[in-house]
């Protein structure tokens, strides 16, 4: 029950640089300005004194406020006008989001009217959401749980606590945070913004231009730059709040009232109980101490918006009843905030954060903590496009950081949150009670979730086709959580099946298992029989030549596996590929962990992992990389570059003569088994260069700009070259290097020394050559993610694509030398402008850009696909895979 405070004692002062004025809301449509303040002396005492329970006629006490904070000024007069990124607007959105992106040194502008100016707006968040972002130290005030009354008879306790944040910290700590950083300031309206290309430009009311690779709009729900391509079918989101003193009030002080439905304060206001029922509000309430108070009456999402002189009728009557005399308002706002409706044109050329962006919580108008802990993942798109190792401008630059805001999940996310606001709008107070009883019922997982606009794994009611989910029942079993991964002991191959368990979130949950052969002697001329042959041809030849000269090369029977191929794993030791013990543990570990993902790579994974698939079809779902060039049935899916079916192409069928066409596979186009990529799979995503550009920072920072990375590989049966190309680089190189600050080069494990002996002579003794000598640790990943631009021989697929997962310049040297499919993969990503033949005359200081090839990405969304289709889904692995 609620207890009455006391009504005898003066509220103490307030504590120095804290604020009085707060809310759970996102900056309004319409605020009018005011500011916080610590109660006068003469406010304590009543001279402004209202009628009982009516407070409409007081006047706050508010006076504007400028943070004292020295802010790196932009001069109209420096020439220097062009910028990484300009942000309209200094809210919390623009300068959490100018913290974040000027951390990477990205070089970022502020632009906004009055950027100390402190924020008009009340902001209240859960406790746990400001823990998680470490800004809990901008909170003034906490209470240690919240409460919802139903209605006179039922109460919801919330055992969560909640918080409000102090502006003036928050600002602060984003400033201080921006200043280091080197975001620069400026003073002014903008008026009008202009798009080219490659960079866009804004036109401020003092008539200075500034540019940008990328402009952001975080000046909130007033504006024209950020478009919409569909009618804003918003509801609205309305209240008024005073922070005021009292004479005395009915609140708890450990408690704050995230909601009041009750309407016993109408008995004697027929008009508006009647509009009540229909359209309710509710009163949110802070209560500070037995004198001071923060009140909110809210009218939670309507369409069309509830009448503001409505809100505060109900408010007058509210306290009337509750017998609150309001002595003195410290501080009063009105709040709008549309709320739901669709989201912005993505991508488009201005990027948007904070409201305007969509990112309002579509049911509950929370906004605050989301964007607080959004704005990171936005910089991330942004410096991956934009940083030190990388420069993607443009469509390929909107489009990321657009879909960096807003991926598929979090839209589909957002949809059901719609959901939620639709079904409210149609719910009269009756319905909402009923609502709000039920979902504070719910588990806290869900109800916490849902305010908190976190992905919630909703529970599904069991049915024949989706099996019982595990919230029903103990198993699992249309969540796969683990996976295992068959590979041939070639880290090309092996690499694509373990990019697709990262992409699909089972990096840590997965078991490598090996197809090994035996190998050395006679071994090395029958890899081309599959792999049960040659173990068995093997096994019958030693026994007749016991350790004989025939098998026995360098004393060795069978030669060890390249620690590379276990090692760049994490793994100590590989177990062999056995199709009976991997089917044995699907089927013993089924009921507990559920399905199994299967990712196999390469010619000798065929049969073992099609074995797996037909003798527990049910439990396993089986992707296959690489075309396995016949029946693709025994797969779920199937892998392979569009390339590889170049031999359906009318090119290729005039190359094979007609005797040996049905010899050469595969023979029928892609069923709906296949997904075709451009390239390989990988394991290059934003997250791995980023931890690369950090490990490599000491070495690659200080090197001169541009830096032109050069990986060589070797010479394959589809791409021939020796000495003379050799030759032919070093020359082409040395015509470049006027352009570039560093030059560093890499042998692959596949490089004939004839090759390198000569890159090595021709260029070893240029300062701005670097040449990798082979030894640990190998700074591939640092070339990845430092270099400006790169050079890549033309016979390695994999090392092209990833490349070209960077969105960086890359030039290929040799592609004239290819020939078959090789020559067809090196033709499909010139058409599709990812890379330019290396001629020697580039000038590697000019950048260029493109859509950076993001198969692994396509792939996993594709399987996801697939998975949903049979009624599976991918889950978190809650115990270790057991072998």
């Amino acid at each position: 029950m609620l207890h009455m405070a006391t009504c005898l004692g003066l509220f103490p002062p307030a504590p120095a640089g804290k604020t009085f004025q707060l809310n759970h809301k996102s900056p309004p449509l319409f605020s009018s300005p005011k500011t916080h303040i610590t109660p006068s002396r003469k406010s304590r005492y009543g001279i402004q004194s209202s009628k009982f329970g009516s407070f409409l006629d007081l006047k706050p006490e508010s006076k504007p406020e400028l943070l004292d904070f020295d802010l790196s000024w932009f001069d109209p007069a420096d020439r220097r006008r062009f910028f990484d990124v300009i942000i309209i607007g200094t809210g919390p959105a623009g300068l959490r989001l100018a913290e974040q992106v000027s951390g990477y040194g990205v070089k970022v502008c502020c632009v906004d009217p009055s950027p100390l100016s402190m924020w008009p707006n009340n902001y209240g968040v859960w406790v746990d959401e400001f823990e998680s972002l470490g800004l809990v130290d901008c909170l003034d005030k906490t209470w240690p749980m919240a409460c919802v009354h139903i209605d006179d008879d039922r109460t919801k306790y919330l055992d969560r606590p909640y918080g409000r944040v102090g502006r003036k910290e928050l600002k602060t700590k984003l400033l201080e945070n921006c200043a280091s950083n080197g975001v620069r300031f400026y003073k002014a309206k903008v008026l009008n913004m202009e798009h080219k290309e490659f960079e866009s430009s804004i036109v401020c009311d003092d008539g200075i231009e500034l540019k940008a690779s990328l402009v952001v709009d975080a000046s909130g729900f007033a504006n024209t730059f950020t478009e919409y391509d569909k009618p804003r079918n918003h509801g609205y989101q309305i209240a008024h709040g005073i922070l005021a003193e009292v004479d005395c009030h009915p609140f708890d002080l450990d408690k704050m009232v995230l909601m009041d439905w009750r309407d016993s304060h109408m008995g004697n206001e027929p008009y508006l109980r009647a509009n009540n029922s229909k359209i309710p509000t509710f009163l949110y309430v802070m209560p500070f101490d037995s004198n001071l108070v923060f009140l909110e009456e809210t009218s939670l999402v309507s369409r069309p918006m509830l009448s503001y002189m409505e809100v505060k009728n109900r408010m007058v009557a509210r306290l009337r009843h509750l017998g609150i005399r309001v002595m003195n308002v410290i501080e009063n706002e009105k709040c709008v905030i549309p709320m739901g409706g669709p989201l912005p044109k993505i991508p488009q050329s201005v990027m948007a954060i904070g409201g305007i962006s969509g990112v309002v919580h579509p049911s509950t108008g929370y906004t605050v903590a989301r964007t607080m802990a959004l704005a990171p993942i936005v910089a991330d798109a942004i410096v991956e496009c934009l940083g030190s190792t990388r420069m993607i401008r443009g469509r390929p630059l909107h489009h990321r950081v657009w879909n960096g805001l807003w991926p598929l999940e979090r839209r589909c996310t957002r949809e059901f949150y719609s959901f939620g606001m639709e079904t409210l709008l149609k719910l009269d107070l009756n319905g909402t009670r009923r609502f709000f009883d039920a979902f504070f019922d719910l588990d806290p997982y869900y109800w916490q979730g849902f305010l908190s606009s976190r992905p919630i794994r909703l529970p599904e009611p069991p049915s024949p086709t989706m099996g019982v989910p595990e919230i029903f029942e103990n198993g699992a079993y249309n969540v796969i959580r683990r996976a295992v991964v068959i590979g041939n002991g070639f880290p090309g191959s092996e690499n694509q099946s373990l990019g697709l368990v990262h992409a699909l979130g089972l990096a840590n949950n997965y078991v490598l298992y090996r197809v090994t052969r035996p190998s050395g002697g006679i071994n090395d001329w029958l890899h081309c029989l599959p792999v049960s042959l040659h173990k068995i041809l093997y096994c019958i030849i030693r026994r007749i030549y016991s350790y004989s000269r025939l098998i026995v090369s360098r004393g060795k029977e069978i030669a060890p596996l390249p620690s590379e191929n276990g090692g760049n794993v994490g793994l100590s030791s590989i177990l062999e590929a056995d199709s009976k013990q991997i089917v044995n543990m699907a089927r013993e570990s089924y009921e507990k962990d559920g399905p199994l993902l299967v990712v196999a790579s390469g010619r000798d994974t065929i049969s073992i992992a099609s074995s797996i698939k037909r003798l527990a079809s049910e439990k396993v779902f089986l992707v296959q990389i690489q075309h396995p060039r016949s029946d693709l049935r025994r797969f779920d899916l199937v892998v392979t570059p569009h390339h590889d079916y170049y031999a359906l192409t009318p090119q290729a069928q005039e190359q094979i003569p007609r005797f040996i066409r049905k010899w050469i596979t595969p023979h029928e186009p892609p069923d709906q088994h296949v997904v075709l990529t451009v390239g390989a799979l990988h394991q290059i995503d934003f997250a791995a260069l980023r931890i690369a550009a950090s490990t490599w920072h000491d070495e690659f920072a200080p090197l001169p700009k541009p830096l032109l990375v050069v990986n060589i590989g070797g010479p394959t049966c589809r791409c021939r070259y020796g000495s003379d190309l050799a030759q032919q680089l070093s020359a082409f190189l040395t015509n470049v290097l006027v352009s570039c600050g560093s030059v560093r080069i890499s042998f692959s494990n596949r490089t004939p020394k004839k090759v390198s002996n000569i890159i090595i002579k021709e260029l070893a003794n240029n300062p701005k050559v670097y040449i990798w000598d082979g030894e640990e640790p190998n700074p591939y990943m640092g070339h990845l993610a430092w270099a400006d631009a790169f050079v890549v021989t033309a016979d390695s697929v994999s090392m092209i694509s990833e490349a070209c997962s960077t969105g960086k310049p890359v030039y290929v040297m040799g592609s004239e030398r290819c020939t078959w499919k090789l020559a067809d993969f090196h033709k499909s990503l010139r058409e599709r402008g990812v890379v330019r033949s290396f001629t020697g005359s580039e000038d590697i200081s000019e950048s260029w850009s493109y859509p950076p090839l993001n198969d692994t990405a396509e792939v996993a969304r594709r399987v996801h696909d697939m998975l949903a289709e049979r009624g599976l889904r991918l889950g978190v692995q809650r115990h270790p895979v057991q072998t």
